[in-house]
C-alpha cells in the first residue's frame, strides 16, 4: 500500500501525538478505577469495625443496665445490642434469650419487692400495678403460677380497709 503525503503525515501525526495521549488517558483512567475500589475495600473494612465496636459498647452497656437499671431501661439496651449486633454480624439468638431472661427475672423479683412493701405501707395501688407486672413477666417466661398470683391477689384484697358506703 503506498501512502500520499498527506495520509502518511497523518498516520505519524496519529501514531506520535494522538495515540499515546489516547494511552495515557486510559491507563490513568484504569489507576483511578483501581485506586477507588482500593479505597472502597478499605471504607468496607472500616465501617465493619466501627460496627463491631459499636456492637461491643451497646454489649458493655447492657450488661452495664442489666446490672444496676431497671426493667425498661435494660430492654432498650438489649435491643439496640441487638440492632447493632445484627449490623456486625455478631448477632448470637442464645446470648439475646439469656439477656432477656435476665431481665424478666430482675423485674420479676422486683415486683415481688414492691408488692410486699407496698401492702405493708397501704399503697394498694401501687401493689395492684407491682402483681400485674409480676403476672405478665412471669407469664412471658413461662414461669407463671395461678395459685401464687391468686394467694397475692387476696392478700392484696383482704389488706384494704372496707369501703365507706
Amino acid at each position: 500500500m503506498i501512502f500520499s503525503g498527506n495520509e502518511f503525515t497523518g498516520m505519524i501525526y496519529y501514531h506520535m501525538f494522538i495515540k499515546p495521549y489516547i494511552m495515557i488517558t486510559i491507563s490513568l483512567l484504569l489507576i483511578t478505577c483501581a485506586a477507588v475500589y482500593a479505597q472502597d475495600s478499605d471504607n468496607k473494612k472500616n465501617n465493619q469495625q466501627v460496627l463491631i465496636n459499636a456492637a461491643n459498647n451497646s454489649l458493655w452497656r447492657l450488661i452495664r443496665a442489666i446490672e444496676k437499671d431497671g426493667y425498661f431501661s435494660s430492654r432498650v439496651a438489649l435491643n439496640i445490642w441487638r440492632s447493632t449486633a445484627i449490623d456486625a454480624d455478631l448477632f448470637d439468638q442464645g446470648k439475646y434469650d439469656t439477656f432477656k431472661k435476665q431481665i424478666y427475672e430482675k423485674s420479676i423479683d422486683n415486683s415481688l419487692r414492691c408488692f410486699e412493701s407496698s401492702v405493708l405501707n397501704e399503697y394498694f395501688n401501687d401493689a395492684r400495678i407491682c402483681l400485674h407486672t409480676w403476672k405478665m413477666h412471669t407469664q412471658e417466661l413461662g414461669i407463671f403460677d395461678e395459685t401464687q398470683y391468686l394467694e397475692m391477689k387476696k392478700r392484696l384484697e383482704d389488706s384494704k380497709p372496707a369501703k365507706k358506703k
